[in-house]
C-alpha cells in the first residue's frame, strides 16, 4: 500500500505514525526515510521546509496525513516535553534554561509573529516555530492539492487503521496525562489569551472551547 506523508505536528501522535509508515512501506522508506532520519527522537521540524515533492500531485491522488488533537491537551502535553527535554540537558551541564511555561510559550507566541516566515532562514529556528504554532498554522503552510486525512490523537489507533488497514500503530511515546494545567492555565486572562489564539483550530478541527476557568479546571477535575 502506497504512504502518503506525514506532516508532524509535536504532540499530536505522528512519533508512532511515522514508525510505522517506515515500516510498513518501503516506499515511503525510500521517498522519505532521510527526511525523518533525524526527526524521532522528538526534535521537531517546520513545514515550511518539507521534502518539495509532498506537494507535487497533478493527479490529485496523492494524500498527506496531518494529526490532531484538543488544543488544551495538546498544550499541556507539549509543556511537559519541552520541560522534560530541558531537564535532560540541565542534567548533562548543557545550559540552564528556566521552565517553559504556558506564559512562556505565549510570550514566543507574540515574538515569532513579528517574524516574517518567508525570511525564516535569516537567523530563525524552524523547530522553534513548530513549537509555537497551532495546528491550523501548520495546516495552513501546504499550499497544495493533496487531499489531507485528519488522524485525531484521541482515535489515534482506529483513524490511522481507517486509512493503513491491517497496519500495526505502535505506541513509540508514553501517552501520559497532562499536569500542571492550574499552574498553567492559572487566570482567566490567560485561558482567553489561549482561546483567542487557538480559535480556528477549535472551529476548524471541531473541538470545543472551554470560556471559563472553572470549566476547564472541572475538565482536568482540578478544585479551584
Amino acid at each position: 500500500m502506497e504512504a502518503g506523508f506525514h506532516l508532524h505536528a509535536p504532540k499530536t501522535g505522528g512519533t508512532s505514525i511515522i514508525f510505522a509508515l517506515l515500516t510498513n512501506s518501503n516506499e515511503f522508506k525510500e521517498t522519505y526515510g532521510h527526511y525523518y532520519k533525524n526527526r524521532m527522537d522528538g526534535l521537531f521540524d517546520s513545514p515550511l521546509n518539507i521534502p518539495h515533492d509532498v506537494c507535487y500531485c497533478p493527479d490529485h491522488k496523492k494524500f498527506i496525513t496531518f494529526g490532531i488533537r484538543n488544543p488544551y491537551d495538546r498544550m499541556l502535553s507539549l509543556i511537559k516535553q519541552v520541560n522534560k527535554q530541558t531537564s535532560q540537558l540541565q542534567n548533562e551541564g548543557l545550559h540552564t534554561t528556566e521552565m517553559y511555561t504556558l506564559k512562556s510559550h505565549l510570550a514566543e507566541i507574540r515574538r515569532y509573529n513579528k517574524i516574517d516566515w518567508n525570511n525564516f532562514y535569516e537567523g530563525h529556528s524552524p523547530p522553534h516555530w513548530a513549537v509555537i504554532a497551532t495546528l491550523s498554522q501548520w495546516e495552513d503552510t501546504l499550499c497544495c492539492n493533496c487531499g489531507i486525512k485528519y488522524i485525531r490523537f484521541k482515535n489515534l489507533v482506529a483513524d490511522f487503521q481507517t486509512v493503513y488497514p491491517g497496519w500495526e500503530l505502535p505506541h513509540k511515546m508514553k501517552f501520559d496525562a497532562p499536569l500542571y494545567v492550574k499552574e498553567n492555565f492559572d487566570s482567566q486572562e490567560i485561558l482567553d489569551k489561549f482561546n483567542q489564539i487557538h480559535e480556528t483550530d477549535f472551529s476548524r478541527y471541531s473541538y470545543t472551547m472551554i470560556t471559563d476557568i472553572n470549566d476547564l479546571y472541572q475538565k482536568y477535575q482540578i478544585n479551584s
